[in-house]
């Protein structure tokens, strides 16, 4: 018969070893432990600002004053002074903000004075805060001259000027006298009559000039492309020379059909020697067959050509080329060979911003940008984010360690289990066993 004494060491036992093969897990257990990290595009909110789009206007151009960023839904004091006699009439006044702390205000200019003034915001939510801007108000400007040509006098032309619009503000021809007005972009359109080969120039984005006496000059150079220029055979050469800000300057042109044509700028044009004092740069093919293009040349680009490296074909006896592996050429040689000098072609580290690169060797085809540098979308950035034509930077941000669940070995569990199982069949054995005897 088993005594109570034996029951209670049976279950004194397993106790234990359920105690024992815990402790084991617990010492056999690895805690997992990891760093996750995570990059987050913060967009950073700017300063306020406040902006006008030009710094000149004339009397009676309407400006538009835009303020950013101030504080949301708040009340912001604005004030406009003149540099001799004060807050102009109706100002200082209150405006209230959008849900962005942003606010546009137009201020008519008929009855203002010529002078200087300053635009005055503060915002009343955080009085430290405050912007200035100031803008001139000038006379309209006139513009009074006419295109030449260097060597020959003054371009027989037809001119037609356009506001931002496309509307048609007014026409001339031969020399102009014309008004302009600060504060207002215009699209000037220029028909040569008697310059070669030139048949349409357009100067884009004219704005804010000061009194000017001629617009352009310009000077078409046919040449005779059996001669090199560069190691290249050029058919006719342009200089331009504006004398006014302009934001791009297109030339529409014809020329012959010869092929394999290319169009070549000069980024240094001596207008006194006609030649390009630096080096000529490719810009693109010519669709073979065509007599008619046009050229888009932005400050700085002072001249463009048209030519062809020689090839032979081009009916041209050039330097290395001989009757056995040339005779398409044959037989007109030159009296003295010429030099041959490389041509430079655009690439992505050129130390040039060209071939719809949005800063200097990076965007668009190259590279993306770095910080800092200038761009168009997310794509031209290396941290794939352009804010406001800026590549701007992400901020990379550590995440506090997370503690995974602890890891249990299976075999410890099943021990305990098997062990459960067993004293659970010992125990109902011996009280089956008692209440018999009993």
């Amino acid at each position: 018969m088993v005594s109570n004494k034996a029951i209670a060491i049976v279950i004194v036992i397993w106790i234990f070893t359920i105690i024992f093969c815990t402790f084991e897990v617990l010492q056999k257990t690895e805690i997992i432990t990891t760093k996750a990290t995570a990059t987050i595009t913060t967009y950073v909110k700017p300063m306020s600002v406040l902006y006008t789009r030009f710094d000149k206007y004339s009397s009676g151009v309407d400006i538009e004053i835009k303020g950013y960023y101030f504080t949301p839904f708040g009340t912001l004091n604005l004030d406009i002074i003149n540099s001799s006699n004060g807050s102009i009439l109706n100002y200082p006044k209150n405006l209230t903000l959008d849900s962005s702390g942003n606010f546009v205000e137009i201020l008519k200019t008929d009855n203002l004075t010529v002078g200087n003034y300053t635009i005055i915001a503060i915002n009343l939510n955080n009085s430290i805060l405050s912007k200035n801007k100031t803008f001139r108000l000038l006379l309209p400007y006139i513009g009074h001259g006419k295109i030449f040509d260097p060597f020959y006098g003054t371009v027989n032309l037809n001119m037609k000027v356009y506001d931002e619009y496309n509307n048609l503000v007014f026409t001339d021809d031969g020399e102009y006298d014309l008004l302009f007005e600060y504060g207002k972009v215009y699209n000037v359109h220029i028909i040569p009559i008697n310059l070669p080969g030139i048949e349409l120039i357009v100067l884009e984005w004219l704005v804010n000039q000061d009194d000017f006496t001629d617009m352009t000059g310009l000077d078409s150079i046919p040449v005779d492309y059996p001669d090199l220029t560069d190691d290249i055979h050029m058919d006719r050469l342009t200089g331009v020379m504006p004398l006014v800000t302009y934001n791009k300057l297109t030339i529409y042109f014809t020329h012959s059909s010869r092929p394999k044509l290319r169009l070549y700028k000069c980024l240094g044009w001596n207008f006194t020697a006609r030649k390009c004092d630096g080096n000529w740069s490719f810009v693109k093919n010519i669709t073979e067959g065509s007599t008619r293009t046009n050229i888009t040349l932005y400050p700085g680009d002072p001249g463009f050509a048209i030519g062809a490296p020689p090839f032979c074909g081009d009916g041209i006896w050039d330097v290395g080329e001989t009757l056995e592996n040339c005779p398409e050429d044959y037989p007109v040689p030159p009296l003295i060979p010429r030099k041959r000098v490389s041509i430079s072609y655009p690439t992505c580290d050129d130390g040039k911003q060209n071939q719809n690169e949005s800063d200097i060797d990076c965007g668009g085809p190259c590279p993306p940008c770095d910080i800092g540098k200038k761009c168009r979308i997310d794509k031209d950035c290396e941290s794939n984010y352009c804010y406001e034509n800026i590549c701007t930077a992400t901020v990379k941000v550590e995440k506090p360690l997370i503690r995974l669940p602890v890891k249990i070995y299976a075999e410890q569990i099943l021990l305990a289990l098997l062990i459960l199982l067993i004293t659970i069949v010992i125990l109902n054995a011996i009280l089956k066993r008692r209440k018999k005897e009993s």
